[in-house]
């Protein structure tokens, strides 16, 4: 992974090919050899190790996943957020290559938290 998708959470973050850690119960985001990244050091909480209310899921249009459930409720399950992130995401009107903390597509993520949301 590049530096231009570790910058953007940690603007003093070293040039090199940094890694991601996306596992929930570790607190280092971003690695490189031995310098690390935790939690605590990026500019906002990443989804998968988020300690506080709201949960990111989409970055690029901030939506959370309290956001994703109140959609879900006001458009009686029917999500209405996922589908303007695929319109934006088809018409390249996204930035998820630089501002999710994976480097990748947001809508897999979104997919996961509306899953879930809807099986509680």
């Amino acid at each position: 992974m590049g530096i231009d998708v570790v910058r953007p959470h940690r603007a003093e973050a070293n040039d090199g090919d940094w890694h991601y850690c996306g596992k929930a119960d570790c607190d280092v985001v971003y690695y490189l050899g031995a310098e690390l990244i935790d939690h605590t050091a990026v500019v906002t909480q990443v989804g998968t190790k988020a300690s506080e209310q709201p949960t990111p899921v989409c970055f690029c249009f901030a939506y959370t996943t309290e956001a994703l459930a109140e959609d879900l409720c006001v458009n009686r399950g029917v999500s209405q957020i996922k589908a303007q992130i695929k319109n934006a995401v088809a018409a390249s009107s996204c930035s998820c290559m630089h501002l999710n903390p994976r480097g990748e597509c947001c809508l897999p993520d979104v997919h996961r938290a509306l899953s879930e949301l809807e099986s509680n």
